[in-house]
């Protein structure tokens, strides 16, 4: 015995559909709206992450920078500091260790 879908009729067709929505095979349209929701609202709070986390690499850039300096000058202070000549009662500072 073959079935012939076309003799089914659409109070059958309507069965199965009723059928597959009950299971949850059929999606309502709220719950992909929900998703849809939910997946933006996690893009967004990404997206705010991805700046939060720029800013802070730029401002640690911008440290290691200004560290750099300060290290790259620190040998010509100490040069300085070693060529004036100590007041009277300071000790000289090539002996002060």
């Amino acid at each position: 015995m073959e079935v012939v879908y076309t003799q089914i009729g659409p109070w059958s067709l309507l069965a199965v559909i009723g059928f597959a929505w009950v299971k949850g095979w059929i999606g309502s349209l709220r719950d992909r709206e929900r998703l849809i929701d939910l997946y933006r609202e996690a893009f967004e709070h990404e997206r705010k992450a991805r700046e939060r986390s720029e800013r802070q690499v730029e401002e640690l850039m911008e440290i290691g920078r200004a560290s750099n300096h300060v290290l790259a000058e620190l040998p010509a202070a100490v040069a300085v500091a070693a060529s004036v000549p100590a007041r009277p009662g300071e000790p000289d500072a090539t002996t002060v260790g």
